[in-house]
């Protein structure tokens, strides 16, 4: 076959190549395109931040404030709930309790004091709740100045009742002298009588004058009169003997008046100084500053033994150590409109290896409602503060990691879905709109 004839018959047209590869590129162009256009991308805000426990740190304060004594802790220790951080010095709270107590103890002494006059004791006697306390020698001293009040007050009622019974005495005495001249006039009646019949019947037969019978008469009639008036004496006697009696009742009347007045006053001032006294414990009781939770002592805000903390200062500061960490970040003025409570966000530990750390997942807990002022150095910006909780599964994806406050993190806040079209033309209609602008 000559070269000529070998030419001839190799096939040479391109058209059906030409046509393969332009449905290859009209397929390439429109796959593309419809991935452009259909398939979604995610959008997300990229932020900056930290772990942070749930919450605020535990403050310690203290109500009236002191000297500090000593301190029981410094920042960075883990502490129990109830530990004790810092003591005060507890002179003074010591100082006002024991007085306090004490003067409990004189108003009880008075009390008992008051019961056994009210009534009217023949001594004072001391409960043993009381009694058990005469060791103490101010307690002692107390305790026995109300033993001449005691009798004092017994000594004026007795004399006070004396002068009424002595009044009673008098008059019963002469009660006793009209008695017996009633017993005297009585018999002499009675001879008078008895004589005077005898002179009648002899006056009626004519053998005695008529003035002897007339000298009985008028002796019977002044015997009579002396009785009747002894008797009104009598009767006058037995009512001021019941007016005496109604003096002593109202004088033992009046005396326990005053002394039940005086108690009154007396349990009312006691329950008082008990009030006083427990709040001189509870201020006791607070010189020794003890965690409120347990945790890590955050911030000590004295460090000098001898200071002196005001009333209601912050005295430090606790770490809870069972709060949870959610993360947290600060976002752009500018991203916050695509940022909202409820959106799904990834967080991921860049301090960590990140070959071997798994981006966790969690949700958008927190928004801050306004802007809040970050400074960084001596510039100033303005964002807002966001929370990303996790999921507790999502922190089993890390089973050798101890998660610490103050880890740092990356946040994508996942939002809108766009497709890649989108993401092209949106800044050039963006431009668009802001071109041919005046002003």
């Amino acid at each position: 076959m000559s070269r000529v004839e070998w030419y001839s018959e190799v096939p040479f047209g391109v058209a059906r190549h030409a046509l393969a590869g332009f449905g290859l590129m009209v397929l390439c162009i429109g796959g593309f395109g419809w991935w452009a256009f259909q398939a979604p991308l995610a959008a997300a805000v990229i932020s900056a931040g930290s772990f942070v426990a749930t919450g605020q740190n535990q403050i310690v304060q203290h109500l009236e404030g002191g000297i500090i004594q000593s301190f029981e802790v410094r920042e960075g220790d883990e502490v129990k709930a109830g530990q004790i951080l810092l003591r005060l010095d507890e002179t003074a709270a010591r100082a006002t309790r024991r007085e306090l107590y004490l003067r409990s103890i004189r108003l009880q002494a008075i009390q008992a004091r008051l019961l056994a006059s009210a009534s009217e004791a023949g001594e004072l006697v001391y409960p043993a709740a009381l009694t058990g306390l005469d060791d103490d020698p101010e307690i002692a001293a107390s305790l026995q100045a109300q033993f001449p009040a005691f009798l004092a007050q017994k000594t004026s009622l007795s004399n006070d009742i004396g002068q009424v019974e002595r009044n009673i005495e008098a008059l019963l005495a002469r009660r006793r002298g009209y008695t017996r001249q009633i017993e005297s006039y009585s018999q002499i009646s009675s001879i008078f009588a008895a004589e005077l019949k005898d002179k009648e019947a002899l006056f009626t037969r004519g053998l005695t004058a008529r003035d002897t019978v007339t000298v009985l008469q008028r002796a019977a009639l002044d015997a009579s009169g002396q009785l009747g008036r002894l008797e009104a004496e009598i009767e006058e006697i037995d009512r001021m003997n019941e007016k005496y009696a109604t003096q002593i009742d109202a004088v033992r009347d009046k005396y326990r008046e005053a002394t039940l007045t005086e108690l009154q006053s007396v349990e009312a001032e006691l329950e008082s100084v008990r009030e006083n006294i427990r709040k001189a414990e509870k201020v006791l009781e607070r010189t020794e500053l003890r965690a409120p939770v347990t945790g890590t002592v955050v911030r000590l805000h004295y460090h000098t033994p001898g200071g002196v903390i005001e009333p209601g200062r912050v005295i430090a500061e606790l770490l809870p150590a069972d709060a949870p960490l959610i993360a947290e970040s600060y976002v752009q003025r500018n991203d916050i409109d695509a940022v909202r409570a409820g959106q799904p966000a990834a967080v991921r530990l860049v301090g960590l290896n990140q070959r071997t750390t798994p981006i966790l997942e969690g949700r958008v807990d927190y928004v801050s409602a306004d802007a809040v002022s970050q400074t960084a150095g001596s510039t100033s910006r303005e964002v807002y503060v966001v929370r990303v909780s996790l999921d507790p599964r999502e922190l089993a994806r890390l089973p050798h990691v101890t998660l610490k406050s103050g880890m740092p993190v990356e946040i994508m806040i996942r939002t809108e879905e766009r497709s890649f079209a989108q993401y092209i033309i949106r800044p050039v209609l963006d431009s668009m709109n802001r071109a041919f602008r005046e002003q």
